[in-house]
């Protein structure tokens, strides 16, 4: 049976839920997948020791692409450097506390790096899951694609254990929520020519989006693959990953779980 369930709780945080994909279009899927998104997103960041309502605090709001980009440009680098070490345990989750700042600014600024529901045309939603007790788990099936991710918790669990498959969970849910939109490839030799030559500073993430600005408002869903496809080419990860966490805990290298795709 095609369905994709979700089901998770550690400590005061608990969401089970079922999506029947039997008679589900593609966009349906992705829709699905952007309402786990939703949920999904926050909690990974903030089960990774980063203080997520600090550097909330730190975006400021706007609308477009070219706030975001004034956003980005105004601190130096080292000015963003010493405001984000104080919103983490360790200086290695730098990584972690820029990636929620992009996230962030873009939520505030009205930009979008991943796929939501107000892109598609579906009516699709959950019913609720009995939980599967003692995981965190992502159990899909759609046709030929089929994604198993899960991680036993009990008392011993640490958070950014759970912070990682979370966000091992999350990086699927927004790959796989492209995949089934189908967005135009276009938007990635764009964004190749834009970052091309430039290393990972929020000054370049800046003039990177003004430079793609002209390509913006034309179909929600390229925008969106666009603006993405900028952020990782300059290593800023707009939303929660693994990759992020690796630095403060190589311990999840090897344990970053994948979807796998059936043969035949």
């Amino acid at each position: 049976m095609d369905e994709m369930i979700f089901s998770g709780r550690y400590k005061d945080w608990n969401h089970s839920v079922i999506f029947n994909l039997s008679n589900a279009s593609e966009k349906d899927v992705a829709c699905a997948l952007a309402q786990l998104h939703e949920v999904i997103d926050s909690s990974a960041f903030c089960h990774a020791g980063i203080n997520c309502a600090m550097i909330e605090n730190l975006a400021k709001e706007g609308n477009g692409i070219q706030d975001a980009a004034k956003f980005f440009e105004s601190r130096k680098p080292g000015e963003w450097k010493s405001a984000l070490l104080k919103t983490v345990d360790n200086e290695a989750l730098l990584p972690v506390a820029e990636s929620k700042l992009v996230c962030a600014a873009f939520t505030k600024n009205k930009v979008r790096a991943t796929i939501s529901c107000s892109m598609i045309d579906s009516s699709i939603k959950p019913s609720k899951s009995e939980e599967l007790e003692g995981q965190i788990a992502l159990i899909a099936r759609y046709k030929n694609w089929i994604a198993i991710k899960k991680m036993s918790v009990d008392s011993t669990t640490k958070d950014y254990e759970v912070a990682g498959i979370l966000a091992a969970i999350n990086a699927t849910i927004v790959k796989k929520a492209f995949d089934f939109c189908k967005p135009n490839k276009e938007m990635e030799k764009i964004a190749a020519e834009a970052t091309k030559g430039k290393r990972k500073s929020f000054q370049n993430l800046a003039d990177a989006l003004r430079t793609v600005a002209s390509n913006i408002g034309k179909n929600q869903i390229d925008d969106a693959y666009l603006v993405k496809c900028v952020s990782e080419n300059l290593k800023f990860i707009p939303y929660a990953n693994v990759d992020s966490l690796i630095t403060a805990h190589p311990d999840l290298k090897m344990a970053k779980p994948r979807g796998r795709v059936a043969k035949g």
